[in-house]
């Protein structure tokens, strides 16, 4: 499928779609014209989707895509933003959160002889790694739902989704200023970053500084 990347405001490295962006490598951070990605790495995939107007025209078209990991849930919800298909990149976003990321966790096994139903005490020598996104893969996840809030006309959604990775950590206002999407919120983002954005300027200087941008 070929895709203007022209329009798209979300972006994450892990998008083939994002190949013919301008990328700045930041401090453990991937930073596309003014969308907030996450992680540090970058893989090219060709993926096959349906588009909005496909389904439109073809009722016997298939239904969205049902990815199986985070990266294919990003990959897919940026090329349907990039289509204009909103709604259906909003769920493709809020899907990859419950799919698995980056981010890890050793759930231990226990030993076979313990008194108790558990089984006894945790044994050190075994384990399952149960994934998940980690938490910049998370803030990627929420920034662009908050932009299909906002280009779906519903602005408050996408408040209080950018609210929640503030306090969660996000910490690049200025990319959240220069968001030609969260720019059509208005006066109320402009009072959001007020309250959370380090008084007397950005918090070390901005990502881009440690660049040289």
């Amino acid at each position: 499928v070929s895709v203007s990347t022209a329009a798209v405001t979300p972006f994450c490295p892990y998008s083939s779609a994002a190949k013919s962006l301008s990328l700045v490598f930041l401090a453990g951070f991937i930073v596309c014209s003014t969308a907030f990605t996450a992680g540090g790495s970058s893989f090219a995939r060709r993926v096959r989707i349906t588009i909005a107007s496909e389904r439109a025209d073809d009722p016997a078209a298939p239904t969205l895509p049902k990815p199986t990991t985070f990266l294919e849930a990003e990959d897919f919800g940026l090329r349907l933003f990039g289509e204009d298909a909103y709604e259906d990149a909003l769920a493709m976003f809020e899907a990859s959160l419950d799919l698995p990321g980056s981010g890890f966790d050793i759930v231990r096994t226990r030993s076979g002889n313990g008194p108790n139903p558990s089984g006894g005490a945790p044994n050190p020598g075994g384990g399952k790694k149960i994934w998940f996104p980690s938490n910049e893969e998370a803030h990627c996840a929420k920034y662009n739902m908050a932009c299909c809030y906002v280009a779906l006309g519903k602005s408050s959604q996408g408040l209080s989704l950018l609210e929640e990775i503030i306090v969660s950590g996000f910490t690049d206002f200025e990319t959240i200023r220069k968001d030609s999407t969260l720019s059509r919120i208005g006066p109320e983002l402009d009072n959001l970053l007020g309250r959370y954005e380090p008084k007397g300027g950005k918090l070390f200087g901005g990502f881009s500084k440690f660049f040289g941008n």
